[in-house]
């Protein structure tokens, strides 16, 4: 009966150890699993930080765009207060439409044209008998304000060395 008592506790042994290495099987396969999912959660966590890059990115691109859109608005308010005139001919400017208290003056067409605002200033420079008007932001030259010679004289007199001939 020994030898029966012994065989059978040689088998729990035997059994138990055949359970162990199913358990370390088992617990090999969980661990290879949650390896797995870690690394799953790991590609997840860097998609969603990605998508929040670009979520920003689009958040401050639109941004960007409401300014330049506000920008815009200003802009044209701005610029219907001004009307497209010739001084002379050949001679495309920008005057007020209205008068509000500010001197007369003339704004340069082809900076309205490109978005910004630049008024025309008068230099001591003549040709072909027009003072040259430039404008600081293009340097953009015109001529329109017609000169008269300082050194030219003209008199005024009602003496007729005809008459009487």
């Amino acid at each position: 009966m020994n030898e029966i008592a012994a065989a059978l506790g040689s088998l729990k042994v035997a059994f138990d150890i055949s359970k162990s290495f199913v358990g370390l099987r088992d617990e090999a396969m969980i661990q290879l699993k949650v390896i797995e999912l870690q690394g799953t959660i790991i590609q997840a966590q860097q998609s969603a930080f990605s998508a929040q890059q670009e979520r920003s990115q689009f958040l401050e691109q639109a941004k960007s765009l409401e300014g330049e859109i506000a920008k815009l608005k200003d802009w044209s308010v701005e610029k219907a207060r001004y009307e497209l005139c010739a001084p002379r001919d050949g001679v495309l400017l920008y005057q007020l439409r209205a008068p509000d208290g500010r001197p007369h003056h003339y704004l340069c067409s082809n900076c309205i044209d490109n978005g910004s605002k630049s008024m025309i200033i008068r230099t001591p420079e003549v040709k072909n008998w027009h003072y040259v008007h430039r404008c600081p932001r293009c340097a953009t030259e015109y001529q329109f304000e017609k000169y008269d010679s300082p050194g030219a004289v003209s008199y005024g007199s009602d003496y007729d060395p005809m008459e009487g001939f």
